[in-house]
C-alpha cells in the first residue's frame, strides 16, 4: 500500500497536478472562496510551458461579518500552495457561478459548471473587488448580495453578465464598468431590483442591454454615449419598467421579493439618457424602452427633449410612454419615416411638439392623435410646416382624416409640401361636445384641389385660411375646385374669395350640432356675418 501511495504521489508530480486537479473538482482558496475547475492546470516541463487552469467561484465561504472580498486572478489551493501569490498548481478565475444548468464558454473558455451555485447569494461584504481575469457573472450569482460596491480592476476582462446576476442586491450603489473595456452584454433582469443603485457607467464594447436590466434600480442618468456597437436588433430594450403582471423577463425567479412589474410598471428615477451617435452600425430603441419612467425629460444634450440621432435605425411602440419628454426631435434622423404610438394620450400626454426632417418621405403621422398637450408638428425654423417630401401618394399618405384628433395643434401649414394633397381631408374630426378650440390659421398646398366634407368642422378658434406655394409665396383659393359640406362648419372664418376653378360648393358651413337643451348651434363661431366672394367662379354647379 506504502509503495502505491508513492508511485501515486510520483506520477502527480511528473503530471504536475494534485487531488483536486480534475475538472469539476472542487478546493477552498487561500481566501476561503471554494472554487470549482473547469479546465485542469498542466505543469511546465521540457518543452511545455504552464498551462494556467481555469476556475469558477462557486461558493462565497468567508464570514458574513467581513468587510471586505477580494477576489485574486490567480489562485493555488490548499493541497498544493496556499500563499497569496501561488507558483504552482495555479488556476486563473474566469467565472462566478450562477443557477445555470448548461455550460457557457466564451472564447472557448469554460467560465461555469452546470451544477447551479450562486456564489455571493446573501452575501454581507461591504465590498467586493472582481478579478481582471473574470469573464462572465453567473445567472443570479449575487442575487441579495448585501454589497455596497461591486469594484472592477483596471484591465478588466468581464465580458457578460448574466441574467439577474445582481438582483435584489439592494445595497449596490454603484457599478463602475469603465474598466471593463470587453463587457458586451448585459442580459435580462441583471440589476433587477437594486434599490440603492444610482450610477452604472457602459462601455465601448457592449452590445445590447437586455429587458428588465434596471428595473426597480435609482439609476438617474443612462449614459451610452461610449456604446457604439449597439446593434440594431438588441440595442436597448425595456430596461428600468417591468410589465405589469407579467413574469420578469429573464423568466427567473428571485426568492419572495415583490415584483416591480405588478404596480404601476413606473419608474421615477430616471431622468436623462444620452444616446451613441458614432455607431458603425445602427441601432434600435425597443418597444417600451423607456415606458413608464415619468421623470425622463431629456434624451441628448436639449433639456425636455427627446433628440433621435441619425444611428437611431427605429423606435418601438410606447418606447417614451409616461415620460415627461416634450419635444420629440427627429431633424436628425433619415431613417424613421413614420411616426407610431410611442407617447402616452389623452391626460398622461406630456409631449407638446415634434420636429421633423425635411427630407424625409414621412407615410404615416400615427399615434400622434389624442396627444393632448401636442401644438406643434413641423420642421426647424418651420415648427407648423409639414415636410417637402411628406408623401401624397394614395394608401401611403400620412395627410389622412383624424391624424390631428384630440391634439392641441394650434397652426397647421402644408404649403412645404411638394406634391398633390388633391383632398384635403378632415384632419381633426371634432364633434359636437368636444370642439376643437386651440387651432387658429391653416395654410394650404397651393396643389390642394379639394376639402372634405367637416374637414375644419367645429374648429372654433381657426379665423385664418391661406394658401402659400413651397416657397412661402402667398397665393390664393383660386384653385379650388370642390369644397364639400361643413368643411368650415363652425369655425371663425368669415371671408372667402373663391377663384374660377370652383365647380362645387357644397353647404360649406352646414351643420346640426346642438346644445344639451336641443338649441341649434350658429353655424360660424364667432362672426355674425359671412362674406363669399363668388364673382369669379365661372364654373361653379353646385
Amino acid at each position: 500500500m506504502k509503495k502505491f501511495k508513492l508511485f501515486a504521489l510520483a506520477v502527480m508530480a511528473m503530471l504536475g497536478t494534485n487531488a483536486f486537479a480534475a475538472i469539476d473538482s472542487e478546493f477552498i482558496g487561500n481566501n476561503g472562496i471554494r472554487y470549482k475547475i473547469t479546465k485542469e492546470y498542466v505543469a511546465a516541463s521540457a518543452g511545455v510551458d504552464e498551462q494556467l487552469g481555469f476556475v469558477t467561484v462557486i461558493n462565497y465561504g468567508l464570514s458574513e461579518t467581513t468587510d471586505a472580498v477580494v477576489i485574486p486572478e490567480i489562485v493555488g489551493n490548499q493541497d498544493a500552495t496556499n500563499t497569496d501569490v501561488p507558483t504552482t498548481n495555479r488556476y486563473k478565475v474566469v467565472g462566478i457561478n450562477g443557477t445555470e444548468t448548461t455550460a457557457v464558454t466564451i472564447n472557448a473558455i469554460p467560465v461555469n459548471t452546470t451544477t447551479a451555485t450562486q456564489a455571493f447569494k446573501n452575501a454581507k461584504s461591504v465590498s467586493i473587488t472582481l478579478p481582471s481575469s473574470l469573464l462572465y457573472i453567473g445567472q443570479q450569482a449575487f442575487e441579495g448580495c448585501q454589497a455596497v460596491t461591486i469594484a472592477v480592476p483596471a484591465g478588466s476582462q468581464l465580458y457578460q453578465i448574466a441574467k439577474g446576476a445582481f438582483a435584489n442586491a439592494s445595497k449596490l450603489a454603484t457599478f463602475d464598468t469603465s474598466n471593463a473595456a470587453w463587457l458586451a452584454k448585459i442580459e435580462e433582469d441583471a440589476f433587477y431590483g437594486c434599490a440603492a443603485l444610482t450610477s452604472i457607467s457602459l462601455g465601448a464594447k457592449l452590445e445590447s442591454i437586455a429587458a428588465g436590466a434596471f428595473v426597480g434600480t435609482k439609476i438617474a442618468t443612462l449614459d451610452l454615449s461610449a456604446c457604439t456597437l449597439l446593434d440594431g436588433t438588441n440595442g436597448i430594450n425595456r430596461l428600468f419598467t417591468g410589465t405589469k403582471d407579467a413574469e420578469y423577463a429573464s423568466g427567473l425567479t428571485f426568492g419572495t421579493a415583490t415584483k416591480y412589474a405588478a404596480a404601476d410598471a413606473s419608474n421615477a428615477s430616471l431622468t436623462t439618457v444620452v444616446l451613441p451617435t458614432t455607431n458603425a452600425d445602427n441601432y434600435a430603441i425597443g418597444a417600451n424602452a423607456f415606458d413608464g419612467c415619468t421623470k425622463l425629460a431629456t434624451i441628448g444634450a436639449t433639456t425636455n427633449t427627446a433628440v433621435i440621432n441619425a444611428k437611431v435605425a427605429s423606435i418601438g411602440a410606447s418606447a417614451f410612454l409616461k415620460t415627461a419628454i416634450k419635444v420629440l426631435d427627429l431633424s436628425a434622423n433619415g431613417n424613421i419615416t413614420a411616426t407610431a404610438a410611442w407617447f402616452s394620450t389623452g391626460n398622461d400626454s406630456k409631449l407638446e411638439q415634434v420636429i421633423l426632417k425635411n427630407d424625409v418621405a414621412y407615410t404615416a403621422f400615427t399615434g400622434l392623435a389624442s396627444i393632448k398637450t401636442l401644438k406643434k408638428v413641423g420642421i426647424p425654423n418651420a415648427e407648423y410646416a409639414l415636410p417637402a417630401k411628406t408623401s401624397v401618394t394614395a394608401g401611403s399618405t400620412p395627410i389622412v382624416a383624424e391624424v390631428f384628433e384630440g391634439t392641441a395643434l394650434e397652426q397647421l401649414d402644408l404649403s412645404k409640401i411638394e406634391g398633390d394633397i388633391a383632398t384635403l381631408p378632415a384632419l381633426f374630426n371634432t364633434t359636437a361636445t368636444t370642439p376643437y378650440t386651440s387651432l387658429t390659421a391653416v395654410v394650404l398646398n397651393n396643389q390642394t384641389t379639394a376639402i372634405a366634407a367637416n374637414a375644419f368642422a367645429r374648429c372654433e378658434q381657426l379665423a385664418s385660411l391661406t394658401v402659400k406655394d413651397k416657397d412661402g409665396n402667398a397665393k390664393d383659393l383660386k384653385a379650388i375646385v370642390t369644397i364639400n359640406s361643413g368643411a368650415f362648419y363652425r369655425t371663425a372664418l368669415n371671408s372667402f374669395t373663391f377663384g374660377a376653378a370652383l365647380t362645387t360648393l357644397t353647404s360649406p358651413f352646414a351643420g346640426t350640432d346642438t346644445e344639451a337643451d336641443g338649441t341649434t348651434l350658429k353655424a360660424f363661431s364667432t362672426a355674425e356675418s359671412i362674406s363669399i366672394d363668388l364673382s369669379a367662379c365661372t364654373a361653379l354647379k353646385t
